[in-house]
């Protein structure tokens, strides 16, 4: 049975670096002088940054301190005269007390190793709470250093404290910094006597607070059996400020409360304390941060879905060449309600076009082409020669027309392109169908704007016919989504581009009207 602590103002906190004043007096050493009287090769930073512990209602207990009754202990270390006998007593005390120990160790330096392994710089913080047989101290969390291109994300199942210690190491941690894969690890001990060595294997739990992307654990807790411990094991940071507000507001209160009841600043913090209204809006508060939890998590998943759906899509339309271009137009085509076939399996042979699209009773080729810089003027002649040829290959079969879709300039983002595929003004007065680039497919079809796609690809001008008469169709070369075109605004606009032409009867030609003119004036003349 433990006797009832008595009240205080602060929470003592056991730190394994000798105080601040001995790291004054030894600032003349060098470097390797420093490490054979301290361990350290630096003066710690948590021995000099102006930590603000009074108002964190924390009294630092540093080496040669008393650390019987602290409440946790910062960069614990089992080295006789470096923190061993302190971190024994720390532990003596939580027990006997019969509390959680916590634990918090920074792993690694900013700075990139001076020796390491041939698997790579790497860097380890033990546990001297693991307890293996008659060994203490031997196992460790450890791993090689690597860089990260996207923040780590939060580990599942993590609520409380532990969910609110990573989401503040997201937050406040550069991402530019090194990171550490963390696993479990033991150590083989050769005894002093010339006997057998002892194979230490690691013992309790490490349970992951982030993780990357390709799994790896970046900041763990770690417990062993008997739940006594929680020694949490982050990457390294400039400033202990973070661990320390988190240590005093969600730490200590969750998983020490007796502790938290030993101090005047936490009264108002305990239920048995607080009044009615107190009482209501702390659960109002509550309520209303695990709805936002749930809902958060909800619409996290709800996109990552929908980014993985969408992935596919838009790498090959915007990318994509060949058979995989064809197979994402496809889809495209399919979603906007058209009934969509390959050729090479309707032929049994590539001898036409990529694709036959089918809706409203409407069928149309579509040739589809790619290019890693400006497309080629010859890939519209192809697909003319695919429509005049069509009559031959399947006379059964009535097609009114061959759009023609690019996805050019392939080795420039997207946004980058120019807005048509083809810009000389005698080519394109010259086509005779539609040439529509990926990225104006795929604009409309992230939109859902399905209308517009079907446009596109069965122009409300054209009109079916037989397939023995390849009369042309006159058609459009198509803006990209998002670009500026006269009088028109938005996905359809861009799809139905600015450079239509109409049928020839309908066309004005700057020649004929030159000679109209003239004729004109010889005939006021006579």
């Amino acid at each position: 049975m433990t006797n009832p602590a008595s009240v205080s103002t602060t929470w003592d906190v056991h730190i394994a670096y000798l105080p601040p004043h001995r790291w004054d007096e030894l600032a003349h050493h060098h470097a390797d002088a420093l490490h054979r009287i301290t361990g350290q090769s630096a003066r710690p930073g948590i021995a000099g940054e102006p930590v603000a512990w009074d108002a964190l209602h924390m009294t630092p207990r540093w080496l040669g301190d008393d650390s019987s009754r602290a409440v946790a202990a910062l960069q614990p270390n089992l080295a006789a005269n470096r923190g061993a006998d302190e971190w024994h007593r720390f532990h003596a005390g939580a027990a006997a007390r019969d509390e959680i120990a916590l634990v918090i160790s920074m792993i690694g330096t900013p700075e990139p190793p001076k020796m390491f392994s041939v698997f790579g710089p790497e860097a380890s913080v033990s546990l001297p709470g693991s307890v293996s047989g008659s060994l203490s101290g031997f196992e460790y969390v450890g791993g090689a250093r690597i860089s990260l291109a996207a923040k780590p994300t939060l580990a599942e199942g993590l609520d409380g404290a532990d969910r609110d210690l990573a989401s503040r190491l997201v937050t406040a941690r550069d991402l530019a910094l090194a990171w550490w894969s963390l696993r479990l690890g033991g150590a083989e001990v050769f005894p002093g006597g010339g006997g057998p060595s002892i194979n230490v294997k690691p013992t309790g739990t490490l349970t992951p607070l982030l993780t990357t992307d390709a799994g790896e654990v970046v900041a763990a807790v770690w417990t062993p059996p008997n739940n006594a411990i929680r020694h949490y094991i982050v990457p390294w940071l400039p400033s202990w400020t973070t661990l320390l507000e988190w240590l005093g507001s969600q730490a200590i209160p969750e998983f020490i409360p007796s502790a938290a009841r030993r101090i005047h600043a936490t009264l108002g913090d305990e239920p048995r304390l607080q009044t009615t209204a107190e009482l209501s809006a702390r659960s109002a508060l509550t309520a209303l941060e695990h709805d936002y939890r749930t809902r958060h998590d909800d619409l996290a998943q709800r996109l990552a879905d929908a980014r993985n759906a969408a992935d596919d899509v838009r790498h090959d339309m915007l990318f994509g060449s060949s058979t995989v271009l064809e197979n994402s137009v496809s889809r495209v085509l399919t979603d906007a309600g058209c009934h969509v076939t390959r050729l090479d399996r309707l032929l049994d042979r590539t001898a036409s076009a990529d694709l036959l699209v089918a809706h409203g009773g409407r069928r149309r080729l579509i040739e589809v082409k790619s290019a890693s810089g400006r497309a080629g003027e010859r890939l519209a002649d192809d697909a003319r020669r695919h429509l005049e040829t069509w009559p031959q290959l399947r006379p059964d079969i009535q097609v009114e027309g061959i759009p023609l879709i690019v996805n050019h300039q392939t080795n420039t983002h997207p946004l980058s392109r120019s807005a048509v595929v083809y810009s000389r003004p005698e080519f394109v007065q010259s086509l005779t169908m539609p040439v529509i680039t990926t990225l104006a497919l795929f604009d409309a079809w992230r939109q859902s704007d399905f209308d517009t796609i079907r446009s596109a690809v069965f122009p409300q001008t054209s009109q079916p016919r037989a397939a023995s008469k390849a009369t042309p169709t006159h058609g459009v070369t198509a803006l990209p989504m998002g670009r500026t075109a006269p009088r028109r605004c938005g996905v359809q606009a861009a799809l139905r581009g600015v450079q239509r032409r109409g049928p020839p009867h309908r066309r004005s030609d700057p020649l004929m009207g030159r000679v109209g003119q003239v004729e004109r004036m010889a005939r006021r003349a006579r």
